[in-house]
């Protein structure tokens, strides 16, 4: 009994260690997208932020 144990948890590891590996992989790189997004976020937020007079710095008025 112990043998087909052994032979099964093979069995097992060889069919899920690649699919284990994909999906570790495929969450690193959703991280980190999620952490350059976040990153970008925090640098528009940044950039467009008001002015004293309530408009927007990038895209203010010229006053004439």
């Amino acid at each position: 009994m112990l043998n087909v144990t052994k032979k099964l948890q093979t069995y097992t590891n060889a069919v899920h260690s690649p699919t284990h590996t994909k999906i570790t992989t495929v969450e690193t790189r959703l991280q980190k997208l999620k952490n350059k997004i976040k990153k970008n976020h925090e640098k528009l937020k940044k950039k467009h932020k008001r002015s004293p007079d309530g408009e927007r710095t990038p895209f203010s008025r010229v006053k004439l």
